[in-house]
């Protein structure tokens, strides 16, 4: 009997210790040879105590991993506090990313170097270093990780919080041509969250920078209420959406408010949660708003909620005429575009809700402007069975974000042709002229109209089409529209369906800084 026991209570005890050890978190160095200039320190031992940790010589990152039943698709780097000297590891981090989890983020916490504590070799360029990379590996790996890579945050504390200006406000570009595919993806956040940060804010937030939430206690001993503040006003002059949350008691470094004595900082991860899903940072990848679902078999369409927005996703990314491009909206399905050169062909492909409404989701290849613009090109759609509605668009936009002011006309794969205004930022588009071509534009070479135009002059804009390969004329009235330059132009797309993408190939392209030369 003892003998026939014995393997049974290994057993038991050992499939505990199993469990555990399958649930120890990820740790990925930032760099597999060590930091670039000090890869001979790699191997020096962290020392960790207590709530901290030091003596970081081999930055990396820890992953803690959502329930699979509850993963959404949107990452948090962590960088925890500690005064450049020692991380605060458990409490603002490891702690940090439990509470996210819970909310279906995947989560990075970050170890980075730190250039106060003694003796080190280290300086405030290695921590900006460090937290670029970071951001990188982490897109780079989103398929791995089954995230977006447009919905990749970073969270910090106290010093993390001075880490956070380090890299958020930058445009963030990878090298194309580096040998380490890491160092190619985008090292800028989609938004930040500050808590109690230190450091400074920036002179100017740019109007681009990722939305951001903060929280500080007014009572903060070392001044970082005045940090807050100053971020807060200067993210609220850049229009860039800002949530604050000022608390009159707390002190510095309350983390994640468990230990308080006080129910605001004690709720405050509350209020992180309920702005992130505000924000629509927490809608499960892939997935669609209820509001943006189907109402029919012919989809029919309401308007969004007026609060709704998300930030668009910019690339400063030539191609053909253009300078860059930005997924309008962030529409759930990422866009994308090429050119051949030796066709002058521009193959756009995108999902998008629409381009209506007081927001829009489309791909977007632009050049900034001034004064007077023609824009005009054919458009074919490649794909027979496509959606009616899709569109291709020629846009004059004020700004990038998705419900900027705007002109647009547009050719719809089923051939209607209009010309619509966005008079105001986050107003509704007002219908200016329509008109429904003969044939299926959707069917290259078939009948209908395959070349549309817009040209401005002054305030002035109107369309212009070639039905079945005539000469372009003006159609309908023009409509007056008055926009500060520099402004955006350029052509896009639209499948108008939140989740499905389709193509739109727009070539022979004119685009000229000056009216008349639509052709």
């Amino acid at each position: 009997m003892r003998s026939s026991r014995t393997p049974q209570l290994l057993v038991a005890l050992l499939l505990p210790l199993a469990a555990m050890a399958q649930a120890q978190p990820q740790v990925i160095p930032l760099w597999t040879n060590g930091a670039p200039g000090f890869e001979s320190r790699r191997d020096i031992p962290e020392r960790a105590k207590d709530y901290w940790v030091r003596d970081i010589n081999n930055p990396s990152v820890t992953v803690f991993l959502p329930p699979k039943d509850k993963a959404n698709g949107c990452a948090v780097v962590v960088a925890p506090g500690g005064g450049f000297k020692e991380l605060v590891f458990n409490s603002e981090g490891k702690q940090a990313a439990e509470f996210l989890n819970t909310l279906g983020i995947t989560v990075f916490v970050l170890k980075y170097r730190l250039p106060k504590a003694d003796n080190s070799p280290y300086s405030m360029d290695d921590v900006r270093q460090d937290a670029y990379r970071a951001i990188r590996l982490v897109r780079s790996r989103a398929s791995e990780f089954q995230i977006d890579p447009k919905r990749i945050g970073i969270l910090g504390f106290s010093a993390g919080g001075f880490l956070i200006n380090m890299v958020a406000y930058g445009k963030g570009d990878g090298d194309p041509a580096a040998a380490d595919p890491i160092d190619r993806e985008n090292g800028r956040p989609s938004f930040e969250m500050f808590v109690y940060p230190g450091g400074g804010a920036p002179e100017v937030v740019p109007p681009d920078t990722g939305p951001a939430f903060l929280v500080c206690a007014t009572d903060d001993q070392f001044g970082c209420d005045k940090v807050a503040l100053d971020l807060y006003e200067k993210f609220r002059a850049a229009k860039v959406p800002v949530e604050a949350h000022f608390i009159v008691r707390g002190r510095h470094g309350f983390n994640m408010g468990e230990r308080s004595q006080y129910a605001a900082i004690r709720g405050w991860p509350q209020r992180m949660a309920d702005w992130l899903g505000d924000s629509g940072l927490l809608t499960p990848l892939g997935a669609v708003p209820a509001w943006a679902q189907p109402g029919s078999a012919t989809h029919v369409q309401v308007a969004p909620p007026a609060d709704f927005h998300r930030a668009s996703t910019n690339f400063d990314a030539p191609i053909g005429l253009f300078e860059g491009q930005s997924d309008i909206g962030s529409a759930v399905v990422p866009g994308s575009a090429s050119y051949d050169a030796g066709t002058g062909q521009y193959t756009i492909n995108s999902a998008g809700y629409n381009i209506w409404y007081s927001r829009d989701e489309f791909r977007y290849l632009w050049r900034k402007m001034s004064g007077d613009v023609s824009l005009a090109a054919d458009v074919s759609f490649p794909n027979p069975n496509g959606y009616g509605d899709r569109k291709a668009v020629f846009v004059i936009r004020q700004d990038l974000d998705d419900d900027s002011r705007e002109v647009m006309t547009a050719l719809h794969g089923a051939g209607l042709i209009h010309l619509a205004q966005r008079p105001e930022k986050n107003a509704n588009i007002k219908e200016a002229y329509r008109m429904q071509a003969p044939g299926d534009p959707g069917v290259s070479g078939g009948a209908g109209a395959r070349r549309i135009g817009i040209e401005k002059h002054g305030d002035s804009f109107a369309l212009f089409v070639s039905l079945d390969g005539g000469p372009m004329h003006q159609v309908g009235p023009a409509l007056n529209l008055h926009f500060d330059g520099p402004f955006y132009v350029g052509i896009g797309f639209c499948s108008h369906l939140p989740d499905k993408s389709d193509t739109a190939v727009l070539s022979n392209v004119v685009l000229e800084d000056s009216a008349g030369k639509v052709r």
